[in-house]
């Protein structure tokens, strides 16, 4: 299951919102249908989402500082025989000042992100 998010970014004490308007609408897309109609930059992260367990006998994650979301997710996607996509604000994400994303790019979290697009 797919959900949107809104992000409460602790710097400016401030929300975001992705949908502002609950339509409770659940789309389910089968095989790679859900890959072919939405930006896989839009839904790369892993949190805000359920996966079958059993998709992970098959796919794990890396060891690495960053970007460990980039080797799993498109795999999962294929792995997965439906995905049901909710359009409603399910998970919230909160944006730290000095957590490993907010920091400045440094070269190992180049390698990593280029290292996760090769895969």
């Amino acid at each position: 299951m797919v959900g949107e998010y809104y992000c409460y970014e602790e710097e400016g004490n401030q929300l975001f919102y992705h949908i502002f308007e609950k339509d409770n609408r659940v789309e389910v897309f089968e095989n790679n249908d859900f890959l072919s109609k939405f930006s896989q930059v839009l839904f790369t992260p892993v949190w805000g989402k359920l996966f079958k367990a059993d998709l992970f006998k098959y796919v794990r994650f890396p060891d690495l500082s960053s970007h460990e979301d980039n080797f799993v997710i498109q795999k999962l996607y294929l792995l997965a025989n439906r995905v049901a996509y909710v359009v409603d604000n399910l998970y919230c994400y909160q944006t730290r000042l000095g957590s490993v994303m907010r920091t400045e790019k440094s070269m190992q979290k180049i390698r990593d992100y280029v290292t996760a697009l090769e895969e």
